[in-house]
């Protein structure tokens, strides 16, 4: 089972894309920096690794079991890549595993939050997908706040080591809102 995602979506002046081979020079660009990979899972690319991970991924529109999709953040003004959001479809289809880096420019401009906003939305137009869930590092307030702003609750800690430092990694979840909440209202008529 795959899950197709109805791209492209906006919300403001972020808009949530398909990467494209196109964005490697803004994408090279923030996976390279060392500052931004600090709490991602993934550690600083070279120009030559960013131009093979973009040709594996440029285009993916599909959420597939077991696998990661990653999606560009782009801002609709320009189309810019400023950064992107990983989406893992668990084997059963039921929980979409979310991840997002943005590029250190367009940090603290509600780009991220709207991203995370609109990838939540992708995710739950498929009735299988019943829960987000998200991890950070507990050094991490600004996805902290992000994660919370956006829907998520926490849901556990672990501690662990990461990138061979001792660490807490925080668990979040933000269930499918109630079919009432994610339905829009009649043409003319307020709630």
């Amino acid at each position: 089972m795959s899950l197709a995602l109805s791209l492209p979506r906006r919300d403001g002046p972020t808009v949530l894309r398909s990467l494209r081979l196109a964005d490697l020079p803004a994408f090279a660009a923030y996976r390279a920096d060392p500052q931004v990979a600090e709490f991602q899972g993934w550690t600083p690319m070279d120009a030559v690794q960013a131009r093979r991970f973009l040709a594996e991924t440029a285009g993916a529109t599909r959420l597939l079991p077991g696998q990661w999709v990653q999606l560009g953040i782009a801002l609709a003004a320009t189309d810019e890549l400023v950064g992107d959001v990983g989406l893992h479809l668990a084997a059963d289809a039921t929980v979409v595993e979310l991840g997002f880096t943005l590029a250190r420019a367009h940090q603290r401009q509600g780009h991220g939050l709207r991203a995370v906003g609109l990838a939540a939305g992708a995710a739950f137009e498929h009735a299988c997908v019943v829960q987000l869930r998200a991890r950070t590092d507990a050094r991490h307030p600004a996805a902290i706040t992000l994660l919370g702003r956006a829907g998520f609750a926490p849901a556990g800690s672990i501690d662990t080591v990461f990138k061979g430092r001792p660490c807490t990694e925080l668990a979040f979840v933000r269930p499918r809102p109630p079919l009432s909440a994610a339905r829009p209202a009649a043409p003319g008529r307020s709630r």
